[in-house]
């Protein structure tokens, strides 16, 4: 397989952008195509032209991380269903060695078939509840999450999660290159006028910031992205 290659050190990258996942050990680059004259004009506009190497990865591996939220996200899902089913049957086959089911019916698709089946036996019953419970609860034992989690429903989260906390996070990685590798400093201020712009920019123009998203001036609007994660046990320290 053909390593792809990267403008950016991993160093680099893990020390401006934590929490973010190098997209270049994880996609092949090299085939992404970029809005490059765009991107130069940009550069230029804020003096910032002898970063280009920098700024085209970075755009490559904006364009690619949704992608990479989205798997992430059908993963974990996949993995809550599977956790849910696994509690039920932990739960059913409490029931049934407790002798609390009277019967148990279980419906089936084979090869397009459809069937049914019904246990009402006493001691059928005991045994199928002892079979589930010796799998999940003792050959599975060294399952630390079942191990901790015994007889414990899953907990759903409230509410949709904030879909801006990762502008947030790529807006403050950049903040800090701007500041530590760039002639474009915030100086006293916690971020200055252009560095606002320039992310704002940035972001627009790799479509990871939608451009209806905001109606206020744009250097205000990453002023109040970050200070509204800042301090936030889930958000990498401000400096």
């Amino acid at each position: 397989m053909k390593k792809p290659k990267s403008n950016i050190n991993l160093a680099t990258f893990q020390k401006y952008f934590q929490g973010i996942p190098p997209m270049s050990l994880m996609y092949d680059l090299e085939g992404i195509e970029i809005r490059k004259a765009d991107l130069e004009e940009l550069l230029s506009e804020y003096g910032l032209n002898r970063y280009f190497p920098f700024f085209e990865d970075l755009s490559k591996w904006l364009q690619v991380f949704p992608e990479f939220l989205k798997y992430n996200k059908d993963f974990r899902k996949e993995i809550e269903i599977e956790q849910k089913e696994e509690f039920s049957l932990i739960e059913l086959s409490e029931a049934l060695k407790n002798n609390q089911i009277d019967f148990l019916e279980m419906k089936f698709s084979s090869k397009g078939k459809k069937g049914k089946i019904k246990i009402s036996v006493p001691e059928l019953l005991l045994q199928v509840g002892e079979i589930i419970h010796y799998y999940f609860m003792e050959e599975r034992s060294n399952d630390l999450f079942l191990k901790e989690n015994k007889f414990q429903k899953v907990q759903k989260t409230k509410g949709k999660p904030n879909s801006t906390y990762y502008q947030a996070l790529i807006s403050f990685g950049l903040l800090q290159y701007l500041n530590n590798e760039t002639e474009l400093k915030s100086g006293s201020n916690f971020i200055s006028n252009d560095q606002g712009k320039f992310i704002y920019d940035f972001l627009e123009l790799t479509s990871f910031l939608p451009v209806e998203s905001s109606k206020v001036l744009q250097e205000e609007y990453i002023r109040t992205l970050l200070n509204n994660y800042k301090g936030k046990e889930s958000f990498p320290p401000f400096k």
